[in-house]
């Protein structure tokens, strides 16, 4: 014998009881009975964390080292790259004394191609990003 039962779900609840009943290919009524019958077993309700909160602000905070050690290391290669620049003008100037500077642009413009793939190896991933073999803005990745 079936008995009848009543309930006023809001026109939100309707629609998503509908839709997980039509999921599990059954009708409103038969979810609805799993589902209160479901709710009656029997389970813990208290659920244990992974990680304590003290585990978790350790996490964090070696996660903050490790980026700073990071930021660090990036702008020694930065200064490092700039400093690179900056030698090859003055190993210029010193191999060909009283050069004028439109010499030195030139002797810049002529080397570059040696010195540019190093440039993009140490600014991929940190300040551009390389997608089919075409360099990007990181911002725009």
């Amino acid at each position: 014998m079936t008995n009848q039962v009543a309930t006023y779900p809001t026109d939100e609840q309707l629609a998503r009881w509908k839709n997980r009943a039509d999921e599990r290919g059954m009708s409103l009524s038969q979810w609805v009975s799993h589902m209160v019958e479901g709710g009656q077993k029997k389970f813990e309700i208290e659920v244990t964390p992974d990680e304590t909160s003290s585990e978790l602000r350790e996490q964090r905070n070696q996660l903050r080292r490790e980026r700073d050690r990071a930021r660090k290391r990036a702008t020694e290669l930065e200064r490092q790259l700039f400093n690179d620049e900056r030698q090859e003008i003055i190993d210029f100037v010193q191999q060909s004394p009283g050069v004028d500077q439109a010499a030195v642009h030139q002797q810049i413009i002529e080397t570059a191609s040696d010195r540019v793939p190093d440039q993009l190896d140490s600014l991929e991933g940190r300040k551009l990003v390389k997608r089919d073999g075409v360099y990007y803005p990181m911002e725009d990745a």
